[in-house]
């Protein structure tokens, strides 16, 4: 009896040990579960932060690709820059010979002015002269005639004179 005793006790021990493991056996398969859906749980946020990874580097991409384009875009707008920049020099240059040019032949044509003012000055003396000369002909020519005309009698006078002399003698 006191080995069926001792058994008892033992048995009662191990029970309650065995009751007590598995108390831990089902909170661990509580836990267990718990942590498996936690784990769900994280690998549900993993994926979408993985789907959201994704994302960002396909934007990340395409803006890669536009930043790419507008740099050969800028890169060509430089060089059409540069060969504006070059043609309006040129066209600078040009404008500057030829202003110097149109500064030189107004040079040269106010002093052919001048040259030519200089000498059409004593012409147009003349010219006035000349037409003021003209304008008093007519009266002048009615003098001339008249006196002509007196002339022509006095000498018409004289020939009657002289005929007249020549009868008598």
């Amino acid at each position: 009896e006191s080995t069926k005793n001792i058994l008892q006790q033992k048995t009662a021990k191990l029970d309650k040990e065995l009751r007590a493991l598995r108390c831990k056996c089902d909170d661990l398969e509580k836990c267990r579960n718990k942590m498996s859906l936690e784990i769900s749980s994280l690998k549900t946020v993993i994926q979408d932060r993985d789907d959201m990874l994704s994302k960002i580097d396909s934007k990340l991409e395409s803006m890669a690709e536009v930043l790419h384009l507008r740099t050969l875009e800028n890169d060509v707008l430089i060089v059409e820059q540069k060969e504006l920049k070059a043609e309006l020099e040129r066209m600078n240059t040009k404008f500057q010979k030829e202003t110097s040019e149109v500064l030189r032949l107004r040079k040269l044509m106010r002093k052919a002015e001048a040259e030519t003012t200089s000498k059409l000055h004593p012409l147009v003396v003349e010219i006035d002269r000349l037409t003021t000369s003209k304008a008093e002909l007519p009266s002048s020519m009615a003098v001339v005639k008249s006196e002509v005309g007196t002339n022509e009698m006095e000498v018409s006078n004289l020939m009657d004179q002289v005929s007249g002399i020549w009868l008598n003698e």
